[in-house]
């Protein structure tokens, strides 16, 4: 992500305050500096996991989200010049979005893999976890415990080398 599309994100969210969801967000940021890919990536990675949608729902409607944030932002400047109905034709286009589709929740494996895509780091989980009781089986130790080993001691896995 750009200078210019974190400037835009900052500012935005200075003004009117945190974001309420992906319509808000396409609404209040220069969609000229945030574009497709800055949002695909804001969704992969959980930015928008505090509005309370699932990451495949916002993925699902961020196209539509963006769409009416560029009408809403091409009739600012008709609506800061129009003294009636401005915020009216605002708030018809505000009223038709917030809406995402009843669906699952992108499998473990590929919001891992996305957030690692998007970040380079897993920040919601680990795709080891999935097999934790096993490894606890196998091993005498873990990364955390290991320094409280004396020098010299076995740190081992059952059934490796």
């Amino acid at each position: 992500m750009g200078a210019a599309a974190i400037e835009a994100i900052i500012k935005a969210r200075n003004i009117e305050g945190p974001f309420a969801g992906i319509f808000d967000f396409c609404r209040r940021v220069d969609l000229r500096k945030v574009n497709k890919k800055v949002i695909e990536s804001l969704i992969k990675c959980g930015a928008f996991d505090s509005a309370g949608a699932l990451r495949s729902q916002v993925w699902a409607v961020y196209e539509k989200a963006m769409e009416n944030g560029q009408q809403i932002q091409k009739q600012k400047p008709v609506i800061q010049k129009s003294l009636f109905g401005g915020s009216e034709n605002a708030f018809i286009l505000s009223a038709s979005n917030g809406k995402y589709p009843e669906m699952p929740e992108w499998p473990e494996n590929e919001l891992l893999a996305f957030e690692k895509e998007a970040l380079g780091f897993f920040i919601s989980s680990h795709p080891l976890v999935s097999f934790e009781k096993e490894l606890k089986k196998i091993s005498n130790t873990n990364a955390k415990e290991i320094q409280n080993f004396k020098d010299g001691a076995e740190a081992k896995s059952e059934g490796c080398p």
